[in-house]
């Protein structure tokens, strides 16, 4: 073992190895980021065309309850649920506070 490797940097108040780092950076935080900007992005690109696309697949989809809950769902509660995710992850792994 490699002393500057296991003990490579302190956050949260523990002592973390190099491998510690990668995974809490790149593992715990990088996953639940990137699923944020993905909604997001198919946030901003489903009001655009995605329900078009649906609507010539079922002609009945434009007035559908499957509609307002799908376009609810993915413009409020997902985003809202990630970005939870990801604050929590933050504050857990490299503050030392949890949320919930």
């Amino acid at each position: 073992m490699i002393d500057w490797l296991t003990n490579f940097v302190t956050y949260a108040g523990k002592g973390q190895s190099f491998f510690d780092v990668i995974v809490d950076v790149f593992y715990d935080t990088i996953l639940p980021l990137n699923g944020l900007l993905i909604c997001l992005f198919v946030r901003f690109r489903w009001k655009k065309s995605m329900n078009l696309e649906l609507e010539q697949g079922d002609s009945d989809y434009h007035d559908s309850l499957t509609k307002r809950y799908v376009d609810f769902s993915v413009l409020s509660i997902i985003p809202f649920i990630l970005l939870l995710v990801f604050l929590n992850t933050i504050l857990q792994k490299f503050i030392g506070v949890e949320l919930f």
